[in-house]
């Protein structure tokens, strides 16, 4: 490969052309190279943890309460005064626990 100069004035530069070539093991020798290979270890603890996120959030009482949740909601009935109250009641006193510890 020849490199030109400046606005084609020609210098002939010569780069010597580089080909990637990867050495191959010959037969059956096994290659010298050792890859590390990852591990992971779950704890006890966190393995239960896990089965009970799963239990407790795909089970038939959980479904049928999303699907009664929906229905509340998409005809208007979710949202009661009882409902609000009880919210604004927790709020009110979160907010006063919060104030307390300032």
């Amino acid at each position: 490969m020849s490199i030109s100069g400046v606005e084609g004035t020609s210098n002939n530069w010569s780069v010597p052309q580089q080909t990637n070539s990867v050495k191959q093991p010959a037969g059956n020798q096994p290659s010298r190279l050792q890859i590390p290979q990852d591990t992971l270890e779950i704890s006890e603890a966190a393995q239960m943890m896990s089965e009970l996120q799963t239990s407790n959030s795909s089970g038939p009482e959980r479904a049928e309460l999303i699907a009664r949740i929906q229905t509340e909601i998409s005809n208007g009935s979710y949202d009661t005064e009882e409902k609000m109250e009880l919210a604004f009641m927790k709020f009110l006193q979160q907010a006063s626990h919060e104030e307390d510890l300032m």
